[in-house]
């Protein structure tokens, strides 16, 4: 109850990413949602974010905080345990959107 989803901004195949604000405060942030079918699954995901939450480097998105959740998988199904990794966003998008945008420009620049 800490965060509410604005949009989803993507899927992949371990779970979804969601914009989210805090409300506390009303700063955005970006959810990672990792689906775990199992304990272990979850305690690995747990310790990468606690590590990750760790990093401070202007090349490494800040993670804020991580939570549990339970949530449905987009296939359907039975709800599955979610651990939730808070990080910050990044207006300019992913690497991968970034670098295409970069390559874009430098064509119609030539």
């Amino acid at each position: 109850d800490d965060y509410r989803v604005v949009k989803k901004l993507g899927q992949g195949g371990q779970g979804a990413t969601h914009q989210a604000r805090r409300v506390t405060d009303n700063q955005t942030f970006v959810i990672k949602q990792v689906l775990c079918g199992s304990i272990k699954e979850a305690n690995d995901a747990l310790k990468e974010a606690k590590v990750l939450q760790r990093l401070t480097h202007n090349g490494v998105v800040k993670y804020e905080d991580v939570f549990l959740h339970e949530a449905y998988d987009e296939g359907g199904g039975p709800k599955k345990l979610a651990v939730c990794i808070v990080m910050e966003l990044c207006e300019m998008g992913d690497v991968t959107a970034y670098l295409k945008n970069m390559r874009d420009v430098k064509r119609c620049q030539l």
